[in-house]
């Protein structure tokens, strides 16, 4: 993704002292960025290209096909390890951190 993304648009110099963002689906090229909560937004067109129209250029980045990598699952000793589940809510338990489960590859 980022070598596709890479040939349409440029780097943000000094990204990690902004604090907040903002990207626009109408201005796809132009991302607000602000260096303190509720201070001043400044814009930075990333942008690369001015030969074709955003539009063009938006369409044939959708047309990029992206693979998802999905992780492997954690082996049962791992998920042990990470039981927090005493620590959670009752209502939450199963969405935040289910009960170990053991699979016969362990």
């Amino acid at each position: 993704l980022n070598s596709v993304l890479g040939i349409f648009f440029k780097k943000l110099n000094g990204l990690q002292k902004y604090q907040h963002f903002v990207f626009e689906a109408a201005r796809p090229d132009i991302v607000k960025a602000q260096l303190i909560a509720n201070g001043a937004f400044t814009e930075f067109n990333l942008l690369k290209s001015r030969k074709a129209s955003v539009s063009e250029i938006i369409k044939e980045i959708k047309s990029f096909s992206v693979l998802v990598l999905t992780p492997p699952p954690l082996d049962y000793k791992r998920q042990e390890y990470l039981n927090i589940r005493p620590f959670v809510r009752d209502e939450f338990k199963d969405i935040t951190c289910p009960k170990p489960i053991y699979t016969d590859n362990e």
